[in-house]
């Protein structure tokens, strides 16, 4: 896992505030030069549960799981997927947990996105919009 500072911008919690960190972002404005590029993308799929980050004891060995993927765009590399998390993170401890807490999720993303398309994920980032830092996973 790599820890990337995405902008020094201001620490507001305000959802104007926000959202202008985003838009200001690297993955926004490299996401904007893509030609294919898709936000909100619902995809589902069959995943062994023990991958899942709290499975349910009772559960059986694979399960049909739903989602939606926030951002996913194509570069020269290949499929980058961007999920934005709102997470309040108050240090380090629970930026690392928060984001193993998460990485199972986006890691199905990246699996179903390949299987839709039959095209390499390259990258895969949590972006903690709060903090306004990406968690590579």
């Amino acid at each position: 896992m790599e820890l990337i500072e995405v902008d020094a911008a201001a620490a507001s919690c305000g959802h104007r505030a926000i959202a202008g960190r985003v838009v200001a972002s690297t993955i926004w404005k490299e996401a904007q030069k893509s030609g294919k590029r898709h936000t909100e993308v619902s995809v589902s799929g069959c995943v062994e549960t023990k991958t899942l980050s709290q499975p349910p004891e009772s559960m059986a060995p694979k399960a049909v799981v739903e989602g939606v993927i926030d951002l996913v765009y194509l570069t020269l590399e290949g499929w980058k997927i961007i999920d934005y998390k709102t997470d309040t993170v108050t240090d380090e401890a629970d930026l690392k947990r928060l984001a193993e807490w998460h990485a199972p999720q986006l890691r199905a993303y990246a699996k179903h996105w390949e299987t839709i398309v039959g095209e390499r994920v390259v990258y895969t980032c949590l972006y903690f919009v709060r903090p306004d830092l990406c968690v590579s996973i």
